[in-house]
Formats: C-alpha cells, structure tokens, sequence
C-alpha cells in the first residue's frame, strides 16, 4: 500500500484491507490497497500463503485511459509516461510489529 502510495505520488486510497488485519482473510484470497493520483492508478495486493509460511504482494501503475474515473489528459497531469523509481514499504505483522524497507524501485523481493 506504502508503495502504491510512492508510486502514485500521494492521494486517496480505497482501502479494501490491510495486510496486518488477516481477520475474514481466508488464504488465496488477496488484500487490495487502490490508489489514484494525478492521472495515475496505483494498486497493490498482497496473499497470504500458508502453505510455505509467507505473503506475496503484487503492485501495478496504469495510466488511467478517458473514461476512466480519475483519468488526467496528459498536460494537465504534466507527464505522459510513469515509472516507479522508489519504494516505501510498511510491512506490519500480525503482533504488530512494523518493518520499513525503502529503495530504489520494485526489486522483486524483499
């Protein structure tokens, strides 16, 4: 969610669940943070695995398209092309512990 948040540059999230609340998670069923800022939609979701003792997380970026709820033409966002360049992760665990991991990018692990 921090990421989605890096990503897209701050705004409002539709936060669908958190990591750190695992109640009504059920294990294959994902968590979903949705960000939308200047023109750009962030979403990130995370799974539990049980089965190997883990999460595993997935972030997208989309430029939104007209149409779209959110959508920025171009100009008014002030770029035609996004890419994320750095990352903050909250990782909160159960006990309520937090961890913070901050870098350049997605590095496909953590």
């Amino acid at each position: 969610a921090a990421a989605a948040e890096e990503a897209a540059g701050g705004g409002q999230a539709d936060r669908v669940g958190a990591p750190h609340e695992p109640r009504g998670q059920r294990s294959g069923h994902p968590v979903f943070t949705r960000r939308v800022t200047r023109g750009v939609e962030a979403t990130a979701s995370v799974v539990h695995m049980p089965e190997h003792g883990q999460w595993t997380y997935c972030i997208r970026l989309k430029l939104l398209e007209p149409g779209d709820a959110g959508y920025k033409s171009p100009e008014v966002r002030g770029f035609e092309t996004c890419q994320l360049k750095s990352r903050h992760w909250a990782i909160t665990s159960p006990d309520g512990t937090t961890q913070h991991v901050d870098g350049d990018g997605v590095v496909g692990l953590h």
